[in-house]
């Protein structure tokens, strides 16, 4: 029925459905259609950002709803108890080492020759190369230092 209004929904976004009480109040016959919009944030999770919509009032609700367990030796800025607000960065550090795996793409190498048998200012492709992907495993020894960032070294 809301797609159908044009409204696109998130998955956390809720709808309700309700009578007209008062029709001249309300300015509505019928029923009411009511949408209540999931908060926008990002979580960084041990350094991964992820964007994310919820219903969660605070932090710890928001982290208990997406089922993150959070250790003893783990930081989480803000506090668990810190109310949620709509584009906020809420930040989840694993203290200790970490070992992060990042995929990279390796452009296929461009030789240029010049050929004399072509237009002036043309181009010719002699033969299409294709792209690499490679894999690159590094350790991280991470604490929380401030609100927002947190302290790695590489190893």
């Amino acid at each position: 029925m809301v797609a159908a209004m044009g409204i696109d929904l998130y998955g956390e976004d809720t709808v309700d459905v309700m009578p007209t009480d008062n029709f001249v109040l309300q300015k509505s016959l019928g029923n009411r259609v009511i949408v209540n919009r999931a908060v926008p944030l990002t979580l960084t999770l041990y350094g991964q950002p992820l964007t994310l919509r919820t219903q969660a009032k605070t932090v710890g609700e928001l982290l208990k709803e997406k089922r993150i367990t959070v250790r003893a030796d783990d930081t989480v800025k803000p506090s668990a108890e810190s109310p949620l607000s709509a584009n906020m960065q809420v930040v989840v550090v694993r203290n200790g080492l970490q070992v992060i795996t990042l995929n990279e793409d390796i452009p296929a190498p461009v030789k240029s020759i010049i050929d004399m048998s072509l237009s002036f200012g043309s181009q010719a492709v002699r033969q299409e190369g294709s792209r690499v992907s490679a894999c690159r495993h590094m350790k991280l020894t991470c604490r929380m230092v401030r609100k927002s960032a947190a302290n790695c070294s590489s190893r």
